[in-house]
């Protein structure tokens, strides 16, 4: 079966991180504040005393840095126990350049002035507004998507934070532990534990890697199983599809002992990879 890692790097990843904070048990948002904060990024003045053009590096990097007081200064105001921020990326604008911006909820009913907002923050418009029960719906698909087309300065990166949560956010108590993943939803930590140079991967090269990586689930005689990450030779999944059907094909062998589904192959001839597998853990 594919490989994922839940996280809200790959359309695929996303969907596991919104499963895995459903099981966790998410609140219920309705009559929260939902926040968005944005840096100016059209003027800004340099060490020199002049003025100049923000690149989205530099203003990610400032709004990464200021999220932290940001919260801790709404906190020290309001009744705030509950809260996460999101990173989304703003469409490209006219020169191409693709800028951060983050969005940031809290579970506080009541009227907090805008204006305040902004001076918290500190870094260019803000915007808020109450949450009803009727956009959580929304609300919780638009914080599970996926991070959007990733600029290259951003992938270029080896360690992004794209979401965070305040401790005791999550409410369920039927959550599996963090250390026990399921074969479709193996942890980072998981993966890189027999191989540290995975821990320096820039964002894009993990991409890649997640993208090319299947989980492989044998079931022995006493019905104990083993998990196995394997890596493609192949960039994409409906690539390995084709070669284990022609494989099949050529060698005669029953769908009973290989069944090829779209997300799964069942086999009984694991021993006998295609060349398009190979080993990794």
């Amino acid at each position: 079966m594919p490989y994922t890692t839940p996280n809200f790097w790959t359309e695929r990843n996303a969907a596991a991180k919104c499963r895995q904070m459903k099981k966790r048990g998410m609140p219920d948002l309705d009559g929260g504040r939902f926040i968005t904060l944005t840096v100016n990024r059209e003027l800004c003045p340099d060490e020199g005393g002049t003025w100049r053009l923000l690149e989205p590096p530099e203003a990610y990097e400032m709004g990464k840095a200021r999220l932290r007081r940001f919260i801790a200064r709404l906190r020290k105001r309001y009744k705030i126990r509950r809260w996460f921020w999101k990173m989304e990326l703003h469409q490209p604008d006219n020169n191409g350049l693709v800028y951060a911006h983050w969005h940031f909820w809290f579970d506080y009913g009541g009227h907090i002035p805008g204006e305040e907002v902004t001076k918290a923050w500190g870094l260019g418009r803000t915007d808020i507004r109450r949450v009803r029960r009727k956009e959580w719906t929304y609300l919780f698909k638009y914080m599970c998507k996926q991070a959007g087309d990733l600029p290259d300065w951003l992938t270029s990166m080896t360690k992004v934070r794209l979401f965070q949560t305040s401790m005791g956010f999550f409410s369920g108590n039927d959550a599996p532990p963090e250390d026990t993943p399921s074969p479709r939803q193996l942890d980072d930590i998981d993966e890189t534990k027999n191989d540290c140079a995975h821990e320096m991967d820039t964002i894009g090269e993990r991409i890649v890697r997640w993208t090319r990586c299947v989980v492989a689930r044998s079931t022995s005689s006493d019905g104990s199983q083993r998990h196995k990450l394997l890596v493609m030779q192949t960039s994409r999944w409906g690539d390995l599809l084709a070669a284990f059907a022609e494989l099949r094909i050529r060698l005669g062998i029953t769908q009973a002992d290989c069944e090829i589904k779209t997300q799964k192959i069942t086999t009984t001839w694991l021993t006998q990879l295609p060349p398009c597998l190979q080993g990794y853990t």
